[in-house]
């Protein structure tokens, strides 16, 4: 696990020390994301607080979504996931672009970073999803990590 650990923060933070910068994530337009990699924890009640801490380990996983739309302007987007289109609020700052899905027992962020490491392409984002459900009286907390890869608006 620490192994795993180490290599999602090197893959996403080596940018910092090699400089690699990408292109212009004010150009996007759409993004088809695959994500790779899960950790999830558990707030339940009749566990300990080291069962919650512990969570499940890195776990492999695949969940591929497409973001659509991208209005940065009206901090708008559209992601469309297996089971339905939904509207995502957008921002941009230094870290990247921030997508933020809220319903009514959830928060789920989505952040693309505008970073790369040495081998990504130019259309290629690294990224991490952040799930946050409570169901059942139980709070439950995801990180999935993957890859992003761009459209961009022409001219």
């Amino acid at each position: 696990m620490k192994k795993t650990t180490i290599f999602l923060s090197i893959f996403l933070f080596s940018s910092i020390l090699f400089e690699v910068h990408s292109a212009d994530m004010n150009t996007i337009k759409g993004l088809s994301c695959s994500y790779v990699t899960n950790h999830h924890f558990t707030i339940d009640p009749k566990k300990t607080m080291d069962e919650m801490v512990r969570g499940s380990g890195i776990q492999k996983s695949k969940l591929n979504l497409i973001i659509t739309d991208i209005d940065l302007s009206k901090g708008k987007a559209k992601m469309i996931g297996s089971n339905d289109t939904v509207e995502l609020q957008v921002m941009r700052n230094e870290m990247g672009l921030i997508f933020i899905e809220i319903t009514p027992s959830a928060i789920h962020t989505y952040v693309v970073y505008d970073t790369k490491t040495t081998d990504m392409k130019e259309t290629d984002f690294p990224t991490i999803q952040s799930r946050n459900i409570f169901i059942f009286g139980n709070g439950m907390s995801s990180q999935l990590a993957g890859i992003c890869v761009a459209v961009f608006r022409l001219g």
